[in-house]
C-alpha cells in the first residue's frame, strides 16, 4: 500500500520548525514562507490581489493592464499671428 503525505509540499523539520499555508490556486500545502502575494497592474502601479500562490502558479504581473502614460502637450507658441493671404492676394 502506497503512503501520501497529507503535507504535500510543505518540509516539516523538527529543529526549524515553520508553518504551513495553502495555495489559493492549485490547494497544495505549502510552507508558508514559499508562499507569496499575486501582484497585478492597476493603473500606473502594482497592486495585491490578496491572493496567496506558491512559486509554480505565481504569474508575472500582465502588462496589457498596465496603463498607457501619454506624453504631455507640447507648448503652444506665444502670440501666434495669422498669415495675412488675404492681403497677398490683393
Amino acid at each position: 500500500m502506497a503512503y501520501a503525505s497529507k503535507s504535500g509540499r510543505a518540509r516539516t523539520d523538527p529543529s526549524n520548525p515553520r508553518a504551513f499555508g495553502v495555495c489559493m490556486r492549485c490547494g497544495l500545502w505549502w510552507n508558508r514562507h514559499r508562499i507569496a502575494d499575486q501582484y497585478d497592474w492597476r493603473g500606473t502601479s502594482l497592486a495585491n490581489l490578496y491572493v496567496l500562490v506558491c512559486p509554480p502558479c505565481m504569474d508575472r504581473p500582465q502588462p496589457q493592464l498596465k496603463a498607457i502614460v501619454l506624453p504631455a502637450d507640447p507648448v503652444p507658441v506665444y502670440r501666434a499671428l495669422v498669415e495675412p493671404f488675404f492681403d497677398d492676394e490683393v
